[in-house]
């Protein structure tokens, strides 16, 4: 991988591991009977390793992908700020590790399930979009080596 691919890499990973560590964590933590900060840090760091590794191997592939669920989950946090009912991760942390599971459960409301769900969709388009106009490029990169190739040939003929 190139420096800069490198460098690039490293971002996304991190960004996109903190942003599905959450996305897990917000899950887990009505589930699992750990201290929850444990458990947030936990969440983190292994979805960051496991995304840089991912992107690390396919980069053009993982930038779509996390760029997506980055973008749904930033319309939908913006969404969140205006119409309420979200509860943040540190009030769920917080609900948790004093043990009030009664409390916690009343934070996750239908509200709490649509915003989760229209991230999803909303990631999911971002992410059609994306892979549609990546492929077009990609064609016209290859339509555009095949008729340099073809120019290059012509000229060699001569």
């Amino acid at each position: 991988m190139e420096e800069s691919n490198l460098l690039l890499g490293t971002v996304v990973g991190i960004l996109g591991g903190y942003f599905l560590g959450t996305f897990i964590y917000s899950f887990l933590i009505t589930m699992v009977q750990w201290h929850p900060k444990i458990l947030f840090v936990i969440c983190i760091l292994v979805c960051i390793g496991i995304v840089f590794f991912i992107t690390y191997i396919s980069l053009d592939c993982i930038l779509i992908i996390v760029t997506s669920f980055i973008g749904g989950y930033s319309i939908m946090r913006g969404f969140t700020f205006i119409f309420k009912h979200y509860p943040s991760e540190s009030q769920l942390i917080d609900v948790f590790s004093k043990g009030e599971k009664e409390e916690a459960f009343k934070l996750i409301t239908w509200h709490f399930v649509v915003y989760i769900v229209s991230w999803l969709i909303v990631s999911f388009l971002g992410m059609f979009v994306q892979f549609k106009m990546y492929m077009k490029m990609k064609e016209n990169e290859k339509d555009l080596k095949l008729s340099s190739d073809d120019a290059l040939t012509g000229l060699t003929r001569k």
